[in-house]
C-alpha cells in the first residue's frame, strides 16, 4: 500500500522535530534511519569564565550522523500519533528523512526546534550546534543564571573608590570599551532568556495539561449498578402516568443489566492486563508486538492460534489499541535480535519492538 497518497499531510520536516523533541523526555537516544542520531547527556552547573555568571544545569545533545540503523523509536511514534501501522509508518519516516536531506542540501542547514542546528560542511558531512539553552527538562525546574561579585574584586572596588585614582600600573578600561562590553554581556543574556522562557512556558503547559485532563474512572461496575427506583415513581406519580412508562421501565432495565455485564467484562480486562504488566516487570519490558489495531475476539483467536503453533509467552496488551505480543526481554537489543529471526516468516513481516509500560 502506498502511504504517501494516504496520509500528505501528516508529517512534515518540521513535525518530525517534534516527535524527536518528545521522545528525548524520556529516552537518551532518538536514531532518524538513514540520517543519524541525537543523544542527550547532563550538563552540571558551570561558572562562564566569560562574564562570570553561574549557570544552570541543563540537558544538552549531540549528533552522530553514523548510527543511522531503525531501533523503531521513532517509527512507532509515527504509529501511535497517526494511527497506521508500522509498516505504513516506516515508509512514511524514509520519505520525511528524504525530504529533510534534500532541504538540508538545499538550504544548507536545517533548525530543529528546541535542540540544535545541522548543517552541511564544505566536504558534505553533517555538523551539528546544539541549542544553548539545552533541551526541555521539566525536571531542571526551568532555572536561569545570575551572577555573584567575588570578594576580591569588591575589595578592589571599594579601595579604588576610597583613592579616587587608578591603582599604579593598571589602566582602567575606557568608558567606551565598559559599553561594548555591557552590550556584549545583554545580547548573550537576551538569548538564553528567549529559550529559557520558551522551555517554562512548554513546561507550564504540560503541567496545566496533567491537571486539567481528568483521570479515567474506575468504579465502573459500582456506577452500572445504579438505578432508578420506579416503585418511589408509581407513589408519586397518578396511575394514569405510571401505567404507561411500562415498556420505557423494561427498555432501561435491560439496558442497567448489559452494563453490569461490561463492566464485569471491563474488570477481567483491568485483571489480564495487571497480571502481564506483574510478568512483563519480573520477565522484561520490552515485548514484540505481532498483531495491532484488532478486536478482543481476533486477537484471543489469534493468540490460541500462535500457542498451539508452538509460539511461547503469546498475550494480549490494552495499550492505546488492543496488540498481540510475543515475548518478554530485558533489553531493547535482545527483542529486536528475536525479531530478526521472526523477520524470516512472511507472517511477521510487518512485526517490531515496544517497550511496555512497568
Amino acid at each position: 500500500m502506498d502511504v504517501m497518497p494516504l496520509f500528505p499531510n501528516f508529517a512534515t520536516v518540521n513535525e518530525i522535530s517534534r516527535h524527536i523533541e518528545i521522545l528525548l523526555l524520556s529516552n537518551d537516544c532518538v536514531i532518524v534511519p538513514g540520517f543519524g542520531g541525537f543523544m542527550a547527556y547532563d550538563v552540571d552547573a558551570r561558572k562562564d569564565s566569560s562574564d562570570g555568571s553561574i549557570l544552570p544545569p541543563i540537558r544538552s545533545i549531540g549528533f552522530n550522523p553514523k548510527v543511522t540503523f531503525n531501533d523503531s523509536l521513532l517509527a512507532q511514534s509515527y504509529v501511535e500519533a497517526y494511527d497506521i501501522s508500522y509498516p505504513e509508518a516506516v515508509k512514511l519516516l524514509e520519505h520525511d528523512t528524504d525530504e529533510l536531506k534534500q532541504l538540508i542540501s538545499k538550504n544548507g542547514s536545517f533548525e530543529f526546534n528546541g535542540i540544535g542546528i545541522v548543517s552541511l560542511n564544505a566536504d558534505g558531512n553533517y555538523e551539528f550546534a546544539p541549542c544553548e539553552a539545552g533541551l526541555l527538562t521539566p525536571q531542571l525546574y526551568g532555572l536561569g543564571s545570575f551572577k555573584i561579585k567575588t570578594l576580591e574584586k569588591i575589595k578592589t572596588m571599594s579601595t579604588e573608590s576610597k583613592a579616587g585614582f587608578s591603582l599604579p600600573g593598571k589602566a582602567l578600561p575606557s568608558d567606551l570599551d565598559k559599553e561594548e562590553e555591557k552590550n556584549e554581556d545583554n545580547i548573550q543574556h537576551s538569548a538564553r532568556l528567549v529559550a529559557l522562557w520558551r522551555n517554562i512556558a512548554v513546561a507550564c503547559i504540560a503541567a496545566m495539561l496533567f491537571i486539567l485532563i481528568p483521570s479515567p474512572l474506575v468504579n465502573n461496575a459500582q456506577l452500572a449498578e445504579n438505578h432508578i427506583d420506579y416503585q418511589l415513581l408509581d407513589k408519586v406519580m397518578p396511575q394514569e402516568m405510571t401505567e404507561g412508562h411500562a415498556a420505557v421501565k423494561e427498555a432501561i432495565e435491560s439496558k442497567s443489566e448489559k452494563s453490569k455485564i461490561a463492566a464485569r467484562q471491563t474488570e477481567e480486562d483491568s485483571l489480564q492486563v495487571k497480571q502481564h504488566s506483574t510478568s512483563s516487570s519480573s520477565k522484561g519490558r520490552f515485548s514484540i508486538v505481532v498483531a495491532s489495531h484488532v478486536t478482543r475476539l481476533n486477537a484471543t483467536s489469534y493468540q490460541s492460534n500462535l500457542s498451539k503453533r508452538g509460539f511461547k509467552d503469546v498475550f494480549i496488551h490494552r495499550g492505546a489499541h488492543l496488540k498481540v505480543l510475543m515475548g518478554h526481554y530485558i533489553s531493547r537489543e535482545a527483542a529486536i535480535k528475536a525479531l530478526n529471526k521472526l523477520n524470516d516468516k512472511e507472517e511477521f513481516a510487518g512485526a517490531w519492538v515496544i517497550e511496555l509500560n512497568s
